[in-house]
């Protein structure tokens, strides 16, 4: 039988890569090999010392720093100086693109060269055996970078108008009397108040927030080594890259429930990883205590009912018991039923959250239209909003499809109806349910309106949302000299934004779980690997829809559920994986003896 011959391009590239391998076993290929190796050194340190202009956002203010406390002086701006001179952004960015591609290339040849001399490379090998600790330094070595920087240099915690909402519940709570629930649960404010006991300070809270964050990836890398250990380090680069961005950061820093939320979500997910895997229903109550936790953080966790639906329904299909079903059930529903109970006690409202009405208010204002039976109180409040809409604002709010400038609208007269109106604080709790009427009413009138905003909000949710870039308080000024840690902040901080803050991670996960879906239908909704998929979609989905008919897509809802991006695309060979394991089962068989006549 003939041999298939190799094309002419395939000869070509023998014949370089050979070329290349025997340039590198030559005496002048290593020098040259040690030679790039060392600029590539200094290209590296060069792009670390780049700085760029100060950013426009932020140029209204200089910070210096002395004794580790930041200080405004002025207001005057100021542009940030490098290591020689003023930079201009574009030159920064084509010139740490460079580097990136430049290391990129050093690399192959390292591996070129080293495949040359018929050596194993001793990484691979150990990284194959020991994937968990390859999968730990990936994921630890950003995130001591990103959580270092401001602990050593710019520790300062932040606060926000809601800071001081969740406190005011903490202090209620220390005066023995029963708190206000009604707009924000105990949650939080509990948290606050363990940490205090331990240590008294807002840093301690903080340092609480960033080690829960660490601990949390970590569990889920260590479920997904235990299950698949093919794809640890794949998991570990999602976590670093959901976890090490600047929005996380940012709200670490902050005296929010966004950062406890968020290691809520995912040491949630982890356990309900393990209890689809094992069976076993502690781990199934295990999820269901941690997501009842969560709605007592944010009332937005309730978008993952949905989640344990599908769940539900993939236990029953499975024949997991009513064992399985009732422990992931149980304390999600008593919670939810336990605080709509404490509201109706102390209230009269059976209500888990009065902020929804509010905000289902906000979304509607614009097209609401006063009536005679609504309180005087809401119709001024609907006129103030109408009166305030120019005309061509109003064009654009009916008529116009475009994403941008609805969305941009929306969010400016939902802020301003809820709270430059007079409408809070509301002292008469049934004009609540006059607000969630009004809403109802303003739909059935023009729905074409709130599925524009649904839709629009959607998009912003899911694909705009991961492009925006957080500006950090301690990134406004470095000092002229700035350490080898802030330094490599500021290149992690760009390889972050460059790599992971696209719209093509959630564009990827969709896709992913389109595919995931279709397997899953198949097979007669048996696979557990595109369940696992179908999964984390159904997260980021369910979330984006909760938001989108309610309020206004803000990155500090969309943010919490950015990691089943990243971690979708990781786990994405899962869709293969029988034919992976049929593979290495018929690779580990050994050949059969021949047999003589």
């Amino acid at each position: 039988m003939k041999q298939k011959q190799p094309s002419p391009e395939k000869k070509t590239n023998q014949n370089l890569f050979q070329k290349l391998n025997l340039f590198l076993n030559t005496k002048y290929g290593r020098y040259a090999l040690l030679l790039s190796s060392a600029l590539g050194i200094g290209l590296l340190n060069f792009a670390l010392f780049l700085h760029t202009k100060t950013p426009k956002e932020l140029q209204n203010f200089q910070i210096i720093r002395k004794n580790n406390q930041l200080y405004w002086i002025s207001e005057q701006p100021k542009p940030k100086q490098g290591l020689f001179g003023v930079w201009p952004k574009e030159t920064v960015q084509q010139i740490r693109k460079i580097t990136l591609v430049y290391w990129t290339i050093l690399c192959i040849l390292l591996y070129l060269y080293t495949k040359s001399q018929g050596q194993k490379i001793l990484l691979l090998e150990w990284a194959q055996k020991h994937p968990l600790a390859i999968a730990t330094l990936i994921f630890l070595l950003p995130f001591a970078i990103t959580r270092l920087t401001p602990l050593l240099y710019y520790f300062k915690p932040k606060f926000f108008p809601d800071s001081h909402t969740y406190i005011a519940i903490w202090k209620q709570m220390e005066k023995g009397t029963w708190p206000t629930l009604a707009f924000r649960p105990p949650g939080y404010p509990t948290f606050l108040w363990a940490i205090f006991q331990l240590w008294p300070s807002w840093k301690a809270v903080v340092i609480a927030q960033m080690i829960l964050s660490m601990l949390s990836c970590l569990f889920l890398i260590y479920t997904i080594y235990k299950l698949y250990p093919q794809l640890t380090i794949p998991a570990a680069i999602a976590m670093a890259a959901f976890s090490c961005s600047n929005t996380y950061l940012l709200y670490d820093l902050s005296i929010l429930t966004e950062s406890l939320t968020a290691s809520t979500y995912l040491l949630a997910l982890a356990l309900l990883i393990k209890a689809l895997y094992t069976k076993k229903h502690r781990y199934f109550l295990l999820t269901s205590l941690l997501l009842a936790y969560a709605t007592l953080l944010r009332p937005a966790a309730l978008s993952w009912g949905a989640v344990l639906a599908l769940t539900a329904f993939y236990l029953y299909k499975n024949q997991y018991g009513l064992a399985s079903i009732l422990s992931l059930w149980i304390p999600f529903t008593l919670t939810y039923i336990g605080l709509c109970l404490y509201n109706l006690l102390t209230f009269g409202l059976f209500a888990f959250s009065l902020m929804g009405n509010l905000a289902i208010f906000g979304a509607t204002a614009t097209y609401a239209t006063p009536r005679p039976e609504f309180p005087n109180k809401i119709n001024q409040v609907i006129h103030k909003v109408h009166r305030s809409i120019s005309e061509k604002e109003r064009q654009i709010l009916q008529h116009s499809w475009n994403r941008e400038k609805f969305q941009s609208l929306y969010q400016k007269y939902f802020g301003y109806a809820i709270y430059q109106t007079n409408l809070l604080p509301i002292r008469n709790l049934a004009l609540y349910g006059e607000l969630k009427k009004v809403a109802a009413l303003a739909i059935l009138e023009h729905p074409q309106l709130y599925c524009k905003t649904i839709l629009t909000t959607n998009l912003t949710f899911l694909f705009h949302n991961i492009k925006r870039k957080t500006y950090l308080f301690y990134q406004m000024e470095f000092l002229s000299k700035p350490s080898f840690l802030e330094r490599a902040f500021t290149l992690h901080e760009w390889i972050n934004s460059f790599l992971f803050r696209t719209s093509l991670w959630p564009i990827l996960a969709i896709l992913i779980f389109l595919f995931a879906l279709l397997r899953w239908i198949k097979s007669s909704f048996q696979d557990k690997e595109a369940f696992l998929l179908i999964l984390l979609g159904s997260i980021a989905l369910s979330a984006s829809l909760l938001v989108s008919l309610v309020s206004m897509p803000l990155l500090r809802y969309s943010y919490l559920v950015e990691f089943t991006y990243y971690l979708t695309v990781a786990l994405s060979p899962l869709l293969l994986w029988n034919k992976i394991n049929q593979k290495e089962k018929e690779n580990q068989k050994e050949p059969s003896p021949p047999t003589s006549d």
